[in-house]
């Protein structure tokens, strides 16, 4: 019953995001698939390729933890963990770089008042309007 309350509270909480935060230009659309179950454990914003650089999106993740709101990185290329210096040819992964220039993730969590999510919500909007 437990698993069934999480998942229904945090699948609510990606409703939410996805109603207001899908036609925002600033960001891609991520989908998942409907044919498997998600935890929906992360809610992922993609920036449009014409903010997708790393400097834009270290920015906005420092605006939004200067509004009490933090956010995370997703996901490191593995080329860039040490263990793996001088072992793997970098033109490999030039789509896990691309990945990890423009992708973030918003709180999202059992717990997350309705308050909250309209204040990331609010805050991510106007940091484009800046």
């Amino acid at each position: 019953e437990r698993i069934k309350y999480f998942l229904n509270s945090r699948k609510k909480i990606y409703d939410y995001y996805l109603r207001y935060l899908y036609n925002d230009n600033n960001f891609l659309k991520i989908k998942y698939s409907k044919n498997y179950l998600s935890a929906y454990h992360l809610f992922l914003l993609k920036l449009n390729d014409n903010f997708a650089k790393r400097k834009i999106k270290n920015n906005l993740i420092k605006y939004m933890l200067n509004k009490g709101i933090k956010c995370q990185y997703h996901y490191i290329p593995i080329y860039k963990l040490k263990i793996f210096k001088d072992k793997i040819n970098l033109l490999d992964f030039i789509g896990a770089e691309k990945f990890y220039n423009s992708t973030f993730s918003i709180p999202i969590f059992v717990d997350l008042s309705k308050i909250n999510q309209k204040s990331i919500i609010k805050n991510l909007i106007n940091y484009f309007k800046k």
